[in-house]
């Protein structure tokens, strides 16, 4: 009985080592300004810690296939695979109609576990799937794939690879995915809106490069009344400065004296 206890520590250190990864990485993501750098995060974190090897897999806009974006597995090993399977890791691709095993994950947004060799047998059949089974050790490694998600539709696919507890970690790598999936959310919220105020940045300065050509006074004002905008003809007419406003005017000071009671009780209702 003590020697089982002995056995299992490691075991149970090792899964907890690639639990807090997956934690790890979960929060680092978190904040980083595009869907990119997000993926990147993730594939560079994995091939530092050396407890992992993820794959992400991003599908075209048809829906028709995924292609590679990147990959943990070592480059030099990724190298010997490419030119034994005639196939360059930038030009990879899965037809959705040749693969039972990645259109289960993307149509019906599951999560499984399998055997990695079994996942290059559907994709390389023949002796070039030996090969990269034989190359990278897949016989011996379990592979989680779960789907990635931007705006509630599936955008692609993660695979994490480990050389066993597959079983107990595929919650964890569902957890990780759905981080990247809401990080990627909110990346693409950040660069909406900062599309939008760049717009409307546009916009307003071109609204007051016209009205410099008006022959009328035109204001802006906040709703306390401090001018916050005036345009050429309003500075000659007042007699104030682009630096007068800076240091604060309000719109009651451009009224004659006897029309500043009128003026505010307008401003006040």
């Amino acid at each position: 009985m003590p020697a089982k206890k002995k056995k299992s520590r490691p075991r149970l250190k090792k899964i907890l080592d690639l639990i807090h990864f997956t934690q790890r990485v979960s929060t680092l993501i978190h904040g980083k300004l595009s869907e990119r750098s997000i993926y990147k995060s993730v594939i560079r974190e994995a091939a530092a810690s050396n407890l992992t090897s993820p794959t992400i897999f991003l599908l075209a806009p048809k829906g028709q296939y995924l292609k590679l974006f990147d990959t943990a597995l070592p480059l030099k090993i990724v190298r010997r695979g490419e030119k034994a399977a005639g196939i360059t890791r930038t030009g990879f691709r899965i037809d959705l109609s040749h693969s039972a095993i990645f259109r289960n994950v993307v149509t019906r947004k599951q999560t499984c576990a399998m055997s990695a060799q079994d996942i290059v047998k559907e994709l390389l059949p023949g002796q070039a799937g030996a090969y990269i089974i034989q190359l990278f050790n897949f016989k011996k490694k379990d592979t989680i794939l779960t789907p990635l998600f931007k705006k509630g539709a599936v955008t692609g696919v993660l695979i994490m690879s480990y050389t066993e507890y597959a079983g107990y970690l595929s919650p964890s790598v569902k957890s990780l995915a759905l981080h990247i999936s809401n990080a990627v959310d909110t990346a693409h919220q950040i660069s909406e809106r900062k599309s939008v105020e760049k717009a409307l940045r546009q916009s307003e300065k071109q609204y007051r490069e016209l009205t410099d050509f008006l022959p009328h006074p035109v204001f802006e004002a906040d709703l306390t009344g401090k001018i916050t905008f005036a345009n050429k003809a309003a500075f000659e007419l007042s007699g104030y400065t682009p630096f007068d406003l800076k240091q604060g005017v309000y719109l009651i000071e451009t009224l004659v004296p006897e029309d500043r009671q009128r003026g505010l009780k307008n401003l006040q209702r």
